[in-house]
């Protein structure tokens, strides 16, 4: 079975992000929200991570130590508000 170039590059994009999610620690995590669209669960946590020299803006909902979602994975805007110190970054 051939497998268009559209959808392993699409693969190859998640798993990098799913190995990301992996690296995430403590000095990642920027702020805790509440979701007011969705309270199963309410909680989302914000992180913040150097990845190749961009800033990515990471938001999850996690449950009982485990991660339910993935809900916004994208590089910082250049008008976005970050709570995280960027001495972690470096």
């Amino acid at each position: 079975m051939v497998v268009p170039e559209v959808i392993t590059i699409k693969l190859h994009i998640l798993c990098d992000i799913v190995e990301r999610l992996k690296e995430l620690t403590v000095s990642d995590y920027s702020e805790t929200l509440v979701d007011k669209d969705n309270d199963d669960p309410l909680l989302l946590f914000v992180f913040g991570k150097d990845i190749n020299n961009k800033l990515v803006y990471i938001k999850l909902k996690i449950k009982e130590s485990i991660l339910k979602k993935c809900c916004a994975y994208h590089f910082i805007m250049p008008n976005m508000i970050w709570n995280f110190l960027t001495d972690n970054l470096h």
